[in-house]
């Protein structure tokens, strides 16, 4: 007997299609793994091990026009990253916030 199981599609390729989800996914990763307090704008940095990671969210990101640079080598670490413009760093924030942090969520308020 046939039995119709679908196809389990990847978060990333969700989020791709979908910006609020993309939101949602991006915003806790902000906050919480990548350089963004005190900085003019977020940006995201993963070690070597982790760029496979990195290319897909940048990926993600250039898909909704939130990105501000390429993908670069950062500095003489073994580290990449790539930074989120204003504009973009706004939209994912008036569709995914407020931080849990709240001194995070007021420098958030600031570069929005």
């Amino acid at each position: 007997m046939w039995v119709y199981m679908p196809t389990k599609i990847s978060v990333y390729k969700k989020c791709m299609e979908d910006k609020k989800l993309a939101a949602s996914v991006l915003l806790p990763l902000i906050e919480f793994e990548f350089a963004f307090l005190g900085s003019q704008k977020p940006a995201i940095t993963q070690s070597k091990e982790n760029f496979q990671q990195l290319k897909i969210l940048f990926q993600i990101c250039k898909a909704h026009n939130w990105v501000s640079t390429k993908i670069a080598k950062l500095g003489k670490k073994d580290e990449y990253w790539f930074k989120l413009s204003n504009k973009g760093f706004k939209e994912i924030y008036e569709l995914a916030g407020p931080m849990a942090d709240k001194r995070k969520d007021q420098w958030a308020k600031l570069l929005c």
